[in-house]
């Protein structure tokens, strides 16, 4: 649970994710938490690997295999760089 904290935004500034704010108000009930902009910007990671990786022309059963998806993901340079920033930072 303690490497969550560091998925949350605890900063005061404006960031990357300060576009958002309106909708955080809108959907937040007291404790929704606003994502830091290296999680958010590691979820796009996410969408962008798989977006290389699926054919939209041709989608089938198997474009959307589990382990290959799984493995561009994680080979994926930006996506190793945020998760050493929001991982190895809870080591500290």
């Amino acid at each position: 649970m303690s490497v969550a904290k560091n998925l949350v935004s605890r900063t005061t500034e404006k960031t990357f994710t300060g576009k958002y704010f309106a909708m955080y108000q809108y959907k937040d009930r007291g404790g929704l938490k606003k994502p830091c902009d290296d999680f958010f910007l590691m979820v796009k990671e996410f969408e962008n690997v798989v977006r290389k990786q699926v054919n939209h022309t041709q989608i089938h059963a198997k474009s959307f295999l589990k382990t290959e998806l799984k493995d561009n993901i994680m080979d994926s340079f930006m996506v190793k760089h945020y998760s050493a920033i929001l991982i190895e930072s809870e080591a500290d």
